[in-house]
């Protein structure tokens, strides 16, 4: 009897092992979850390394295609330990050397080329890789990939304003180092300056829209007319001064730390997560406002960010500092207020009060809601041609990547393989050079008494200088090809500042 129960536990164990692979097999196959966060790769373990474009057709990558993270990830692990123990790569590897967290090691399948992209720094010295790829606030500068080998590509990728990067990325010194870069700058070589738009659709989509009678209603109940939700303080684009003016002359409900006079409900409270800023609670209690001032931190070209975005997509007109060409992007010509447009704050505040009781004015900054209503060519032709979308939305998903991370990996990966093929042609390789039309925004100026940024900002012109001396230092050591302790890079860096106190650098740069 005991035998029997011996045996009968050894097979029960077996079946129970057999049925949890099967069910994770069909749960992958059949798990009908959003693959908006899928990198468009190959996964066919056995043919990775040796078949381009064979493995894009193969079942498993359609099984992929479904597949959620979580699950993917796993896969993706597995898959690289068994190709690690066969064999060498042979594809050109992209190295994430300053790396965005949660990235994983892949096969990268970009149209008819591939390439291996890791962010394992052993990497280094491994003669098929070839290009290093750099998340600007990531970047450790006395950690760079040193010696640099010949046509070996360095590419610069950030999303966000140069201020969350140290303000290191606003010159030339450390630029010049770059090849190639990916900013919100349409001058930048895979350029992202609508990285916060999902769609076309989510732009036009009514879901969250009050009507203008409903509006009305809630400002007799007292709701003021403009909204603003700040959490950075003293940020170098000097918006909560503006705010501070304009409130002088119209009600603006603040909430968040920044200037506040309201309290969220609690399940909109931020403190420790910026989460339930993309609720749709969040986005229901917005909507009901007017005017939502969008703020951002900084004023450089083309930057522009959810502050934007998020006010136009719940049927609120946004009230917009930022990006001097923003223009150039709204959906049209009426669909927003640009502080830079009016002579002074009282000017812009005279105009809010005038839509505020005129409807139908009101109303025309709407217009752009209604299905063909938005109709800046520059805006729909940028959409249309970017080859990553969230996939969440139909006219995003023919789009070859998912998001502009992907999208970046096989931009560079493309530039790999040209450079290799012009190199066995025996013809002259690409000179690919960033400067600072790529990514660089001006040292920041302060509102004056009637709302005009004209005044010099003792302390962030402390910070873009501080920024500059890193970079100098960076490249000072890059130039010599080695790579330093901490210590010997700070040292070298105080030098430098220490040298501007001797040279009364601020004060010169206070009286231009």
């Amino acid at each position: 009897m005991k035998l029997f129960g011996r045996k009968f536990g050894k097979v029960l164990f077996l079946g129970i092992i057999t049925g949890m692979v099967f069910v994770g097999f069909f749960y992958v196959l059949y798990n009908p979850e959003s693959d908006e966060s899928l990198y468009n790769v190959p996964h066919d373990v056995d043919k990775v390394w040796t078949e381009k474009q064979e493995a894009k057709s193969t079942g498993l990558t359609r099984v992929m295609a479904s597949a959620p993270v979580n699950v993917l990830n796993k896969m993706e692990e597995s898959r690289h330990l068994v190709v690690n123990k066969t064999r060498e790569p042979e594809l050109p590897i992209l190295v994430w050397w300053a790396k965005v967290s949660g990235s994983k090691d892949h096969t990268a399948q970009c149209g008819s080329v591939q390439c291996t992209v890791s962010s394992n720094q052993s990497l280094l010295g491994h003669p098929n890789t070839q290009a290093f790829l750099f998340y600007a606030s990531q970047i450790i500068p006395y950690r760079l990939p040193l010696p640099r080998k010949q046509n070996t590509l360095w590419a610069l990728m950030h999303e966000e304003s140069p201020k969350n990067a140290d303000a290191m990325f606003n010159f030339d010194e450390t630029l010049s180092l770059f090849n190639l870069t990916s900013t919100f700058k349409r001058e930048s070589d895979y350029p992202i300056p609508l990285h916060f738009l999902p769609s076309l659709e989510w732009l036009e989509n009514q879901k969250f829209m009050v009507s203008v009678q409903q509006k009305n209603k809630l400002r007799q109940q007292g709701l003021a007319p403009v909204m603003y939700v700040q959490s950075d303080c003293g940020a170098p684009s000097d918006r909560d001064t503006y705010v501070k003016l304009l409130q002088k002359f119209i009600t603006v409900d603040s909430y968040g730390p920044c200037l506040n006079n309201k309290e969220f409900p609690k399940t909109l409270k931020f403190n420790r997560s910026m989460a339930p800023m993309h609720s749709d609670e969040y986005f229901e209690f917005s909507a009901r406002y007017k005017f939502v001032l969008a703020m951002e931190n900084a004023v450089c070209d083309d930057y522009m960010t959810e502050k934007l975005w998020r006010p136009l997509n719940i049927g609120a007109v946004p009230i917009v500092w930022g990006s001097p060409r923003v223009k150039d992007f709204l959906p049209s010509n009426t669909s927003a207020l640009v502080v830079n447009d009016f002579a002074t704050v009282e000017e812009l505040a005279n105009f809010i009060k005038y839509l505020d009781s005129n409807d139908e004015e009101y109303k025309k900054f709407l217009t752009f809601k209604k299905r063909g209503g938005i109709t800046n060519e520059f805006l729909l032709t940028h959409l249309r041609n970017r080859d990553w979308g969230n996939r969440m939305y139909p006219s995003q998903r023919t789009k070859p990547y998912y998001s502009f991370f992907p999208g970046f990996e096989c931009f560079i990966c493309q530039k790999v393989h040209t450079i290799n093929e012009k190199l066995e042609r025996g013809e002259k390789v690409p000179n690919y050079q960033a400067s600072l039309s790529h990514y660089g925004c001006p040292v920041p100026k302060k509102f004056n008494d009637v709302g005009k940024a004209t005044g010099n900002s003792e302390n962030w012109i402390r910070a873009w200088r501080s920024g500059q001396n890193m970079g100098i230092a960076m490249k000072h050591f890059y130039s010599q090809n080695i790579t330093v302790s901490r210590n010997i890079y700070d040292d070298y860096w105080k030098k430098l500042k220490n040298e501007d106190k001797t040279n009364n650098f601020l004060q010169k740069q206070m009286e231009q």
